[in-house]
């Protein structure tokens, strides 16, 4: 309500300074206080009368028209805003729906790191004992070979224990053995091999982690902003229905004080259809109440006790008398 307030204010001032510019003419050939009623006017007197009584209604009429063109935009504003709201709330809902899914897919790729660290795990403990097994085939297969030299340098110097035999025994053993250490080679290859691939999975899952998580990061960001949105568009929902609410009161008091102002002043046909100043009077005190300008309500108009305003009654229908007769 703080945008057009001071245009209101303005309009409603100079209405009241009219009013006073009417009680102040109305008193030049006798105060009010005094028993004088029927009082004939100069033509000055009754111009400033009518002018100021124009005043009067043109700056209440400019304080309505504006009240009434605030509504309208507070409305507008209203109606925007309430639209707004709805397309934020659709966006917080399909964001946060994306935000859950993303916490899905980077628990799921947790999940995955964790099973492929424990087949890493498990992975390097068999090329542990892979290797351990190959040291050992190795070790026994030098043994047998220092042994057969042994044996191959006792059948030259002794032909005592069928020498041939014995090489062919220690050559078959040490066949085996060399096909078993073959075998243990292998095995720590595919170890290995499997280890590596097991490795890549493992970085392409953290870097797929890290991914969804800066994703994760960026949704829970949005959604925050536009949950700060929402809440700063409610706050200015609330505030427009309250300055709608304040409005609707204050152009209501300004158009019965319009109305009550131009049937005391102008508009009434006859004596008898005027309003009485008491009702512009609590009119105009009700506006600058709905306005919180009570200080407004100042000067000689403020000063008039309900005798004063009778005898202001009296007076102005004397001029509005010779207005209707003319």
């Amino acid at each position: 309500m703080d945008s057009h307030k001071p245009l209101i204010v303005d309009h409603v001032r100079r209405s009241i300074e009219a009013i006073n510019g009417i009680v102040v003419s109305l008193q030049k050939d006798g105060p009010l206080s005094s028993d004088i009623i029927d009082i004939s006017y100069s033509q000055s007197t009754v111009d400033e009368f009518l002018k100021c009584s124009e005043t009067v209604v043109r700056s209440l009429q400019s304080a309505s028209d504006t009240t009434s063109s605030w509504l309208r935009e507070t409305g507008d504003r209203l109606s925007q805003n309430v639209a707004q709201a709805g397309g934020l709330e659709e966006s917080i809902r399909e964001t946060s729906s994306s935000l859950r899914e993303a916490d899905e897919h980077a628990t799921s790729t947790q999940e995955r790191i964790n099973v492929l660290q424990a087949e890493i795990n498990n992975g390097q403990a068999n090329l542990s004992s892979a290797h351990n097994a190959l040291s050992n085939a190795r070790d026994k297969l030098k043994r047998e070979k220092k042994r057969r030299d042994a044996v191959r340098i006792g059948a030259v110097a002794s032909l005592f224990f069928a020498p041939v035999l014995s090489v062919a025994l220690v050559a078959v053993d040490i066949a085996a053995l060399e096909h078993s250490v073959d075998d243990r080679q292998r095995n720590v290859h595919t170890v290995e091999s499997q280890l590596a691939a097991s490795r890549a999975q493992l970085d392409a899952q953290h870097a797929q982690l890290a991914a969804e998580r800066a994703s994760k990061d960026r949704l829970a960001s949005s959604v925050s902003s536009l949950r700060e949105q929402a809440a700063a568009l409610a706050s200015e929902v609330q505030r427009l229905q309250a300055s709608r609410t304040e409005l609707a009161e204050l152009s209501v008091r300004i158009n019965d004080c319009l109305h009550t102002v131009d049937a005391a002043l102008s508009s009434s046909k006859t004596i008898a259809d005027m309003c009485s100043m008491r009702n512009v009077v609590s009119g105009v005190r009700g506006v600058v109440g709905a306005l919180g300008a009570d200080a407004m309500f100042a000067g000689p108009l403020a000063l008039l006790d309900d005798s004063a305003l009778g005898r202001l009654d009296m007076r102005v229908a004397s001029v509005r008398r010779l207005q209707i007769a003319v």
